[in-house]
């Protein structure tokens, strides 16, 4: 498969990730002031978005779909599950036209493409299967699909200010969030009237240079509460790049082990105009 053919694109197959390492060390409290208002604020709405813990008490299961820009049908089609057993995470359907299994164990990545555990190296570079010594997907999808519950996970550092501002046209609460270590820079969006995310938008050096997702409507289930739809733009110039839509979440009771608790690993990427 040529290299362009697939690319990761922080939430979308778009462009190469080079997220930042996940440390080997256990999760540690984040460096955020207990008292100020962006941790407030951000309390909120985890408590809003999460009311009864079940991110951090239970696996949770999902179906998530990418779908490009320009494009009708989507591109990713997988199934999710974070913890719940042994496996930490695991990832099963289509990508790039491939049939993909992918499962972490004991720190370690499992992948078989179309049925098959020998994977070429143009492949498993093009499906970027070796990032992060293989844990790549198991790190991005737990941030895009952990927010807000984990920014007060790892190396998150809650800046104590609310800004008062404004969001797709609408009044808007900003908390920024960085990342101890380096990283990228995150705004985060609530609604004015309740702590629901509504967005953000990140960036390395600034925020030109950044991208911004919206995050519309609810899929419920279980006790979460999580944004259905993700749209990716060009902040500069809203250039559409595409979206993630999110159903069918899940968090079995008897599945009682949690998603894995890591230092925050942030999907980046390297783009290309």
């Amino acid at each position: 498969m040529p290299d362009s053919a697939f690319h990761v694109h922080c939430g979308l197959a778009l462009g190469v990730v080079t997220a930042a390492p996940l440390c080997a060390q256990e999760s540690q409290p984040s460096a955020a002031v207990p008292t100020s208002d962006g941790v407030v604020l951000v309390a909120d709405a985890i408590a809003w978005h999460d009311p009864d813990g079940v991110w951090q008490r239970r696996a949770v299961e999902m179906r998530w779909q990418t779908t490009y820009a320009g494009k009708t049908a989507p591109s990713t089609d997988v199934r999710l599950r974070f913890g719940g057993g042994p496996e930490t995470f695991t990832m099963a359907g289509t990508m790039a036209e491939h049939d993909v299994h992918y499962t972490v164990r004991d720190g370690k990545a499992r992948v078989t493409v179309d049925g098959e555990e020998e994977v070429g190296q143009e492949v498993t570079d093009a499906m970027a299967l070796g990032r992060e010594n293989g844990l790549l997907w198991q790190n991005y999808y737990r941030f895009l699909a952990g927010m807000p519950m984990n920014l007060v996970e790892g190396t998150a550092v809650i800046a104590p200010a609310v800004v008062e501002t404004e969001f797709g046209g609408e009044p808007a609460r900003a908390v920024t969030v960085t990342f101890r270590g380096g990283g990228h820079t995150y705004v985060v969006y609530f609604a004015k009237d309740e702590p629901q995310l509504i967005g953000t938008l990140f960036y390395a050096k600034q925020e030109s240079d950044g991208e911004t997702i919206e995050f519309d409507g609810l899929v419920e289930g279980d006790g979460l509460r999580l944004p259905a739809r993700r749209t990716w733009y060009y902040t500069e110039n809203r250039k559409l790049l595409g979206s993630d839509t999110v159903s069918e979440v899940r968090a079995p009771a008897a599945a009682t082990s949690p998603p894995t608790s890591h230092p925050t690993s942030q999907p980046t990427s390297r783009r290309t105009r």
